[in-house]
């Protein structure tokens, strides 16, 4: 899985990685916290039990999914008192 990035010389290229998808999740992270009150712990499990299923990554992330924010999102929002 590759990621398209920004490179000097205001040209793309592809990457891939835990480097590039740090961003992506550290992102929904805070967003997801922005809206519920939850620990570390919890914030993991939020974002890894609600992703988009991908037949295609059954065998290569260990969700079998991508990343969902707006699912995580409206599944924490949903459980809040």
């Amino acid at each position: 899985l590759s990621t398209i990035a920004t490179t000097s010389g205001q040209k793309y290229a592809f990457f891939s990685g835990t480097s590039m998808a740090a961003p992506f999740v550290s992102g929904a992270a805070s967003l997801i916290l922005s809206r519920c009150s939850l620990n570390t712990q919890g914030i993991k499990k939020q974002i890894l039990v609600n992703v988009a299923p991908a037949a295609s990554l059954n065998d290569k992330t260990t969700t079998g999914g991508r990343l969902d924010v707006n699912k995580a999102l409206r599944a924490c929002v949903s459980q809040s008192p």
